[in-house]
């Protein structure tokens, strides 16, 4: 595996009740690998303050913006 990719709508999906804490132990088991994160705001500032925050979650974070 070199990466992981997913979004809200499956993360939520798959149990998650906290899409911060379900983050970070995606990020915790990934170690230094790349991470995709998806916002989930639908209005240009909340799309950009989410994408700011989430960034800041790790170094290996990369974030999509549908």
């Amino acid at each position: 595996v070199r990466g992981f990719t997913t979004n809200p709508s499956l993360m939520m999906k798959a149990g998650a009740k906290n899409y911060y804490l379900y983050s970070k132990k995606i990020l915790e088991n990934c170690n230094n690998k790349p991470v995709s994160l998806e916002v989930f705001a639908d209005d240009y500032y909340g799309i950009k303050n989410q994408a700011l925050k989430i960034n800041n979650w790790g170094k290996n974070v990369y974030v999509k913006v549908p």
